[in-house]
């Protein structure tokens, strides 16, 4: 099995990181858009739209994949060296048998 360097696993997580945050900040985007197109005169969609709200949002937004992404990578991780770790094991077994 190949095994890829580092570097190469960082930029695949960073990519992946940021199409996922992207896409939802452009789904939030245009359902601000939407609201305060359909309803102009409400002040919960004229709240929405201070930029105090909107950069509070976008570090909510993004601080949530990071932890989200944070935690997968640490769970995969988890996992495969387990996995190894059994792997190991019943080597070991096979040898010593």
């Amino acid at each position: 099995m190949l095994e890829l360097g580092p570097a190469i696993k960082t930029d695949n997580i960073v990519s992946d990181v940021s199409r996922r945050m992207f896409s939802s900040l452009a789904v939030y985007m245009a359902l601000i858009r939407m609201l305060s197109i359909t309803y102009p005169m409400n002040t919960a969609v004229e709240k929405w739209t201070k930029p105090r709200f909107i950069f509070l949002s976008t570090v909510t937004l993004t601080a949530f994949w990071a932890l989200f992404y944070w935690w997968l990578v640490h769970m995969t991780r988890g996992n495969k060296m387990l996995e190894d770790t059994q792997m190991m094991e019943a080597l070991f077994v096979k040898l010593k048998g």
